[in-house]
């Protein structure tokens, strides 16, 4: 495998050379990176990234594609990619920041920082719940905040005069949308800090990252590649999460822009216990309470048994496997994997006990069954590749 194939970042450069010191895991590497091109080959993505990280060091860097179906611009390590919902996880690590730092119990009402939000049977709903999906809003105004892109301000008013469908912690259902205005909104008033100031200032300038971001700059959404549908039941996202990358509709649990490389960095701390090459980003008890099991169920959103912590999957086979594929992080993850999804194409997880890490990223929408199983084939052949060290 040449050097193009297993492209290196800087720093970790010692970290392939040691990991890659035998046949063997050039080939365990040579066949993830036959899985991406053999996927873009099949039509799943024009664009994509993957980063494998092992105790520490990356084991995989590599891009497959081009930056939009037309070629005109070529994907990079660098480049930015939409990847949804994992805005959902930094967001969550906003809040718990925001929690160690202000010594906030997680249990206190929303209502203490947002009083307006009170109303309507809302008096008791918790920053925990929200952070589990259990506020009990799960779909308000879901298309008409899709469709016509309105303001976080305005949707952030109606939220805090809407009525919740359940109780609050009765029902664990996936808000798809909600989840980021009412934890952004929370989190601006109670810091006085924008939302991108306080992930730069917390999080990406300690950690030295300059790409991941919730506003990116007219000049970024250029080069940002289009999100396609490759599979006809995605053709109505494609359209609006395209919609959403040209008009810069803003919410920080949904339209994150990143690349695989910051993604992994970031889940390498958290692998670590909250520290990055030295620096201390989130203490080790915050670490170990944010992706701890804190429900298990089924999800009345998505229909089938779902393991949260808050703010991220966890791994772990489920019944839904034995007619479904996955698990999405492979069938050697378990319940100290952690990670998200966005929306049936880009992942992102580690493993606590290994110390194992993956990030890909790509462009291209396919059905649930499709998403599964592209998630875990990467993710078995990353398990298997780091199993040949042990």
């Amino acid at each position: 495998m040449d050097s193009k194939t297993l492209s290196t970042i800087r720093e970790d450069t010692i970290g392939i050379r040691s990991f890659c010191n035998g046949a063997d895991h050039l080939h365990a590497m040579q066949r993830l990176v036959q899985e991406i091109d053999e996927q873009y080959r099949c039509g799943w993505h024009t664009a994509a990234q993957l980063v494998v990280r092992y105790r520490g060091c990356v084991i995989l860097d590599y891009v497959s594609g081009k930056n939009d179906r037309q070629a005109r611009l070529p994907l990079t390590h660098e480049s930015q990619l939409l990847v949804c919902s994992i805005g959902k996880s930094l967001l969550a690590l906003c809040i718990h920041h925001w929690a160690e730092a202000e010594r906030i119990d997680l249990d206190r009402p929303i209502a203490d920082f947002w009083p307006e939000f009170s109303c309507c049977g809302k008096q008791a709903i918790t920053l925990r719940h929200t952070l589990l999906h259990q506020a009990g809003l799960p779909k308000h105004a879901l298309y008409r905040q899709l469709l016509f892109g309105q303001k976080m301000s305005t949707t952030t008013r109606r939220l805090a005069n809407a009525r919740p469908r359940h109780s609050p912690g009765s029902v664990s259902a996936y808000h798809p949308l909600n989840y980021g205005y009412i934890l952004g909104e929370v989190l601006q008033r109670v810091s006085g800090i924008p939302l991108q100031k306080y992930l730069e200032k917390y999080f990406l300038i300690p950690m030295k990252l300059r790409t991941t971001t919730w506003e990116p700059s007219r000049d970024q959404m250029i080069d940002i590649p289009r999100i396609y549908a490759a599979h006809v039941s995605q053709q109505p996202a494609a359209w609006l999460f395209n919609r959403i990358r040209r008009y810069g509709i803003h919410n920080p649990g949904f339209n994150l822009y990143s690349n695989a490389r910051e993604l992994a960095v970031i889940f390498q701390m958290l692998a670590n216990g909250g520290t990055y090459r030295g620096c201390r980003v989130l203490s080790e008890k915050t670490v170990r309470s944010a992706v701890e099991l804190r429900y298990k169920g089924v999800d009345a959103t998505i229909g089938r048994e779902t393991l949260w912590a808050e703010g991220f999957h966890l791994g772990g086979r489920k019944t839904e496997h034995d007619w479904r594929p996955g698990p999405a992080m492979g069938v050697r993850s378990s319940v100290s994997t952690f990670g998200h999804c966005g929306h049936m194409s880009s992942i992102v997880w580690a493993d606590a006990e290994s110390n194992l890490v993956l990030a890909f990223t790509c462009n291209g929408l396919l059905n649930g069954k499709g998403a599964a199983r592209r998630w875990q084939r990467l993710a078995d052949l990353a398990w298997g590749a780091v199993s040949q060290t042990d």
